[in-house]
């Protein structure tokens, strides 16, 4: 289908570089709620006995669950986005702050943020934890991040090191208009109908739906985590999900995978 006049080509995942082998259309669980296009799908058995897709979950969870493929809604839906981006830490005496240019990030757990912090001058990640603080030296040196701020304060350790920072945040209403525009008003009949096409086969894809408190690597196995995200980590007896072909990196944030799912 041809993208509408001034559409755009970059939501949750990048339109104009992924490639589907198949696309079509399955039902989806009653019990499950799709809200970001993109999200990695498995397939269930359904209570008619047929069989559905619901958003991926991870570990003991996993059960009966087969990897169907992504989402591939048809009205632009998103309530988070990722970003990469390269700092220079101040050098001493400090302050040893950075202000990331969105506030409002994602709650990895336990207030710590969903961000990953590589000191490229040591060639070593950082540890990233909640407030109060105050980060230490390390091993690993730590690096603090106001999850409500976006506020980002280094140990002394890190004085004028380079810094690649990957985090996730939440969309406000005006940054999801502005960054993916909006859909067509005719679009988005999903939960109308209870159906959602799905990307499967032998499919490549750059995606935004990734977890963003880990590091990825050209070749390394991607897992279904819950949520319908993939993470670099298997959260234990986890479904892998294809493999990185281009990680994350400043002015690129989406994750490249290829993909293999059963038709």
């Amino acid at each position: 289908m041809p993208l509408l006049p001034n559409a755009s080509v970059k939501t949750k995942y990048d339109f104009t570089r992924s490639r589907f082998e198949w696309k079509r259309q399955f039902e989806v669980s009653p019990t499950t709620n799709i809200l970001e296009e993109g999200s990695m799908l498995t397939r269930v058995p359904g209570p008619a006995g047929n069989e559905v897709v619901q958003l991926c979950h991870a570990g003991a969870a996993v059960g009966t669950e087969r990897a169907c493929g992504i989402a591939c809604i048809s009205r632009i839906s998103a309530t988070t986005f990722t970003d990469v981006r390269d700092f220079v830490v101040p050098a001493a005496p400090g302050p040893y702050t950075i202000q990331l240019p969105h506030a409002g990030l994602v709650d990895y757990g336990a207030g710590v943020a969903e961000a990953y912090v590589y000191d490229n001058t040591t060639a070593a990640a950082l540890a990233v934890i909640a407030p109060p603080g105050p980060p230490a030296a390390g091993p690993p040196v730590q690096v603090m991040i106001n999850t409500v701020s976006g506020l980002m304060t280094f140990n002394a350790a890190a004085a004028g090191d380079s810094v690649t920072v990957m985090y996730k945040w939440n969309l406000t209403a005006v940054e999801r208009d502005l960054i993916l525009r909006q859909s067509h008003v005719n679009r988005g009949a999903e939960d109308q109908f209870g159906l959602m096409t799905v990307g499967f086969g032998n499919c490549v894809v750059y995606t935004s739906m990734y977890d963003c408190h880990s590091a990825y690597a050209v070749g390394a196995p991607l897992y279904l985590i819950a949520n319908g995200f993939v993470s670099s980590v298997d959260p234990g007896a986890s479904i892998q999900f294809g493999r990185v072909i281009s990680p994350p990196q400043p002015g690129d944030p989406y994750l490249a995978i290829e993909y293999i799912s059963p038709a």
